[in-house]
C-alpha cells in the first residue's frame, strides 16, 4: 500500500493488518495534505493474497483522495 501511493516517512498514512485462519483484512487511512480530510479503505482476502490486497487498498485511497493528496 505505502509502496502503491508513493510514500515515505513523512506521508500521513496508517495501516492496521489482522491475521486470522489464514484470512488477511487491512484496513489503512489516508490524510490529505492539508490534513484536514482523511479517506480509509478496509479488504479482506486470503494471506497469499497480500500484496494485491495492499496494492488495491493503495488504489483505492488515491481514488478516494483524488487531488486531496497528491505526495508531493
Amino acid at each position: 500500500m505505502l509502496q502503491t501511493i508513493e510514500g515515505d516517512c513523512e506521508t500521513a498514512v496508517g495501516g492496521l493488518a489482522l491475521i486470522e485462519n489464514n484470512n488477511l483484512k487491512f484496513k489503512a487511512q489516508l490524510f490529505s495534505d492539508s490534513g484536514l480530510k482523511s479517506y480509509e479503505y478496509e479488504m479482506t482476502g486470503k494471506t497469499s493474497e497480500a500484496v494485491k490486497i495492499g496494492k488495491s487498498v493503495g488504489e483505492k485511497l488515491l481514488k478516494l483522495a483524488g487531488s486531496e493528496f497528491k505526495n508531493t
